[in-house]
């Protein structure tokens, strides 16, 4: 790498939020790169570890962000495409009452390869995310939140707006819920067909796996972000994850109020267990494609991978 630019486009009605140097990115971009070459993650700062792609972290004088590496694009049309319905999806949340973390769209350019898309988004505190302030709070502040967000989500999730509205993409500001997960713009049209081109995130899986996931796994992972039943069968799933299933005598029969049928604790734990096993497997498979592109292949893998993830399946 040579040179670069970094260019953003702020979307409206986001928070303002101090900008990231431009040559922030264009480190962070070279040590990933570095990373997917060497296999050596030592230089990178590991937020977390999605299901698809990875959060970093990035601290300078002028503020600290969590940056998250989109995955790769074919063309500037995928790119152009992607950033309209970024935009698009961040100002339908906001109509619908969901407040966003703030989250911008940066391109990170190299001569002669096409632009990697970084979202940036300011970097909380840790005890600011919900899962950490529910799990703290007394018994009736976390009702008090948990209420308000099945109030934002009640509002908002229908058949041509979803959210993933699992415990661990929240944060709280303020005693407001903002909402962080926001790379994977999930909308409809009339027709009820993704907005979003799918085929850009079943790129991390093997090309022989791709179209069986496309059609037997596809529809039923995204199906349950536009249900606000499934939405609250995620959320709470999620707390066994997180390790506060004595949260769930509390707050499921406050869910209750608004489902039909109503969530049962037996209906989350199998829920869970099959989330978890199927993401297990989606990892395990990606981690043999990834043995086979280096050792068989001998070209880089484009994508970091997680260690072992512990996702508390012994419930």
């Amino acid at each position: 790498m040579t040179s670069s630019h970094v260019s953003d486009a702020p979307s409206p009605k986001r928070k303002s939020t101090s900008v990231i140097p431009k040559d922030a990115l264009f480190e962070l971009e070279e040590k990933v790169s570095r990373a997917i070459l060497t296999g050596d993650t030592s230089e990178l700062n590991v937020l977390g570890y999605g299901e698809i792609t990875s959060v970093l972290s990035c601290h300078r004088p002028e503020g600290s962000w969590a940056c998250k590496r989109l995955p790769p694009f074919p063309d500037t049309e995928a790119i152009e495409r992607y950033r309209r319905t970024f935009d698009a999806y961040l100002s339908r949340l906001t109509d619908a009452g969901v407040s966003v973390l703030p989250s911008e769209i940066h391109e990170v350019k190299v001569d002669g390869e096409l632009p990697t898309l970084w979202c940036v988004q300011p970097l909380m505190d840790r005890r600011c995310f919900l899962v950490e302030t529910i799990g703290s709070a007394d018994p009736a502040e976390s009702c008090e939140i948990f209420d308000l967000l099945i109030e934002r989500l009640s509002k908002a999730v229908g058949p041509r707006l979803g959210i993933d509205a699992q415990a661990s993409n929240w944060v709280l500001e303020h005693g407001e819920p903002l909402y962080l997960d926001v790379t994977t713009p999930l909308m409809r049209d009339e027709n009820g067909r993704e907005l979003l081109d799918i085929e850009l995130f079943l790129a991390s899986l093997p090309f022989a796996l791709r179209k069986a996931t496309r059609r037997f796994l596809l529809g039923s992972i995204l199906d349950k972000y536009y249900s606000l039943r499934s939405g609250l069968v995620d959320f709470l799933g999620n707390l066994i994850k997180e390790r506060l299933e004595p949260m769930l005598p509390l707050l499921l029969p406050r869910a209750n109020r608004v489902v039909n049928p109503a969530i049962t604790e037996e209906e989350l734990t199998r829920y869970y267990r099959w989330d978890a096993r199927m993401w297990r497997a989606l990892m395990w498979i990606r981690m043999l494609d990834r043995s086979w592109q280096l050792r068989v292949r001998r070209r880089p893998y484009p994508f970091l991978l997680p260690g072992k993830i512990d996702r508390n399946t012994r419930r």
